[in-house]
């Protein structure tokens, strides 16, 4: 099911620890904060442009979608959120389809081939039938396999786990994530935010109010990082101001 985050019906999600490598020391709401140390102290203070290449993808773009792979001429961009504005997919079902059964073939010839196991998915991802998280958390585990500290594959499988509800790994894998590509920094942090104020939306409902003001706290931490990475990134300023009003 293809996740809406309107814009007053934000959230947030469980403490957890980063993957591989340290774990990550909790903050004062009990949250894991993003990983960020790898910065220079200019570059807080700096935008980052929207990324060229393939070496420093993922890319958030202006329509909340995201491009994890250019390959072969063809950007494979994943929606792991509306607002009700965009609907669906990029492409049609049968474009992505048919693209699924080319990769597929591939793989059935070249089990190894990495750019085929993370064109797979982000297909799953872009095409959101009932089934396809799971898909597309599979081929992220075998490009993973392949090479498994890549940052595309990594959030790759942090979006799928988001699809299908996996808030923890998918924090996990947007953690590493930034870990190993500082690029990926704003993409895999506004999830992040999205994600904790997903959760903080769900214990607010559930009236368990200690608990769900951590996770806006949480969600905002997040969501201020991304700005002071870049205060033009998509609707972030916009998130943050209203979770400054749910305080």
């Amino acid at each position: 099911m293809r996740i809406i985050f309107a814009i007053l019906t934000l959230a947030a999600v469980a403490a957890l620890v980063g993957c591989g490598g340290t774990p990550v020391a909790a903050n004062r709401h009990g949250n894991v904060p993003p990983v960020m140390k790898d910065f220079r102290p200019a570059e807080h203070n700096s935008t980052v442009t929207e990324f060229e290449n393939k070496d420093f993808l993922p890319s958030m773009q202006l329509d909340g979608s995201v491009i994890v792979s250019r390959i072969n001429g063809v950007n494979i961009r994943i929606m792991p959120m509306t607002d009700g504005r965009t609907k669906g997919a990029v492409r049609p079902d049968e474009e992505i389809n048919d693209l699924i059964r080319q990769n597929e073939a591939i793989l059935r010839t070249d089990p190894q081939n990495f750019d085929a196991c993370i064109m797979l998915a982000g297909l799953y991802i872009d095409r959101n039938r009932p089934g396809d998280a799971a898909n597309a958390i599979r081929y992220s585990n075998m490009a993973l396999a392949i090479n498994k500290d890549d940052p595309q594959a990594m959030f790759a499988r942090g979006v799928s786990h988001t699809e299908a509800g996996n808030n923890a790994s998918a924090l996990n894998d947007f953690q590493a994530a930034v870990r190993l590509n500082v690029q990926s920094a704003k993409s895999a942090t506004y999830m992040m935010g999205m994600i904790y104020s997903r959760e903080w939306e769900q214990l607010r409902t559930a009236n368990r109010p200690a608990e769900a003001a951590a996770k806006l706290e949480a969600a905002i931490e997040s969501f201020e990082m991304v700005v002071a990475l870049d205060p033009n990134f998509i609707d972030t300023a916009e998130i943050l101001q209203v979770l400054y009003g749910r305080r």
